[in-house]
This record gives C-alpha cells, structure tokens and sequence, in this order.
C-alpha cells in the first residue's frame, strides 16, 4: 500500500513538472498586423517592430529640424534688409580676436592708474630715503614724520601727476598688448613648429606676457623718470631754502 501511493504521489509531481515546462516554454504570441505596402501586397508587421519604425522616424525628423533652425540662424537679417551670411560674420569674429581689443587698455590703464595713485605718498617716502639715506635714516615712519613736519602733508603727493599718466600708460599697454599677442604667438608657433601642441598655452602666453611687459616697460621710463626728479627736486629746494 505504501509503494502505491508513493507511486502516485511521484506520478502526480511527473504531471505537475510537464505542465510546468509545457507552460514556460510556450512562446509568448506577439502581437500582429496587416499593413499594405505600394505595390498592394500584404505584410505581417509586428507592433513592436511598427513601435521602432514610429521611434526611429521621429528622431529623424527631430534631427533634420534642429538642422534646419541651424540653418536658419546662419543668416541674419541687416537693418538695410540685406542678408548677411553666417560665414562672413565668423570671418569678421575671427578678424576682431586677432585685433587688439580697446576694452583691454582701458581696463589695465584704469586700475594701473588707481592703484598706483593710491600708493604715491610710499613712493614720495621712499624716494627720499633712497636719494638721501643720511638725513632719512630713522625709518619708514618717522621720515613721513618729518616730511610732513617740514613740507606739509601736501608732499606726500609729490609727482601724482606722473604717476597717474606713466602707470595708465603702462597698465594699459601691458594688458592690451598681452591679450593681442596671445593669438599672435600661438599662430607664429603653429606655423614655425610642426610639433608644437596647440593645446599647450603656456609657452605662448609666456612670450606674449613678456613682450608686453618690455613695451610697457619702456613706456613707463619717461614719466617714472620725471616723478624722482619732481621729488628729489623739491628736496633740494627745501634744502638750499634751509641754508639761506
């Protein structure tokens, strides 16, 4: 008796473990339909593969649209109503990089100006220690002391005026002239060196910080030469007044 219902019960779970592989190995029936192609021939489509065919096409014509826009802004309409070409505006885009731009100068020359301005009485202070150590000789603070004593506050501004123009000058030219020879130097590097990386920036802005620095340099000598020879004039007008 044992023997039989064990064989049942194995023959029960044998039924169950074909019902169970007749289950999952039946595909699963994908949906279809009939569509109609030119020539009038019938065709079997899935709406999956019909889903994809929808997909694909409308990111085709999202594409061709954005290339259109594209197209579109290439062209700008003037005030005269004439139609510029995109073309010439970056060959004009490109011209103006090349170009020293005025905003540059302007900028440098400006906050040369100010900030070298705002330090003039350390540069009157100075000179006078650099130009007679021997009567200067008690220290940064006590020689503006004694400089204001003697001349009045007033000296402490001695020689703004050359100083505002040499360092506008020279703020100006080193900055202007260093964002216009940037361009220059990476072209003259990529035409003379064949293995010059172009993504490298640091040798050509190197050459173009120090040609600017030179010119502005050398722009700067004339009126850093006239604020010493203002200060140091006064001091020995001071001087002779003092002897009298």
């Amino acid at each position: 008796t044992e023997a039989t219902e064990e064989g049942v019960q194995v023959q029960v779970q044998q039924n169950e473990m074909d019902v169970d592989n007749n289950t999952t190995a039946k595909p699963k029936e994908k949906k279809t339909r009939v569509v109609q192609n030119n020539v009038d021939d019938n065709i079997v489509v899935t709406l999956e593969e019909e889903e994809e065919q929808q997909r694909q096409q409308k990111q085709a014509d999202s594409i061709s649209k954005k290339i259109s826009s594209i197209n579109n802004d290439g062209t700008n309409s003037g005030t005269d109503g004439k139609v510029v070409d995109s073309d010439k505006n970056n060959d004009d885009e490109k011209k103006n990089k090349n170009q020293f731009d005025p905003r540059y100068f302007i900028a440098g020359g400006g906050c040369a100006s100010v900030s070298h301005g705002i330090a003039t009485p350390f540069d009157v202070v100075k000179t006078r220690i650099q130009s007679d150590p021997d009567t200067y000789n008690g220290g940064f603070q006590k020689t503006a002391s004694t400089l204001v004593k003697n001349e009045g506050i007033g000296t402490l501004l001695t020689g703004l005026t050359p100083t505002l123009v040499g360092f506008g000058l020279e703020g100006g030219v080193k900055f202007g002239v260093y964002e216009g020879l940037k361009p220059v130097c990476m072209s003259l590097l990529n035409s003379s060196f064949a293995n010059f990386n172009s993504d490298d920036k640091f040798l050509p802005y190197l050459l173009a910080s120090l040609g600017a620095g030179a010119i502005a340099s050398i722009m700067l000598c004339p009126m850093e030469r006239a604020r010493i020879k203002l200060v140091t004039e006064k001091e020995k007008s001071i001087g002779d007044d003092s002897s009298d």
